[in-house]
């Protein structure tokens, strides 16, 4: 099964678009059709950035992040092909699993 990270902006758009191609992301994450990995970081972040924005509920998501699929062991790199290093944390997590980073970036 493929395992992906889901960016903070997948969230976002499927906060604000269910129907949208990040809300049908989500989707198969919420239906065990792709597998969604985590680090305790990237949910963190997730979890502020949603619950800033008002029309949003964190709680839709917050299921998504199961224990078994959590990323521990992480090594942080220096990731030098990525500008912004708020976005470490989802590469440190992706490099950990094997995962694809899904992002609208």
């Amino acid at each position: 099964m493929q395992s992906v990270i889901l960016d903070t902006n997948i969230w976002v758009a499927a906060g604000f678009k269910p129907g949208s191609k990040a809300g049908k992301i989500v989707n198969l994450v919420r239906e065990g059709k792709i597998s969604m990995v985590w680090s305790e970081a990237t949910r963190k972040e997730s979890a502020f950035i949603v619950g800033k924005i008002p029309p949003l509920d964190w709680e839709k998501f917050e299921d998504l992040f199961r224990l078994e699929d959590e990323i521990k062991d992480l090594r942080q790199g220096d990731w030098l092909m990525v500008e912004d290093h708020d976005d470490w944390k989802f590469v440190d997590a992706a490099r950990a699993s094997k995962a694809v980073i899904v992002s609208n970036d």
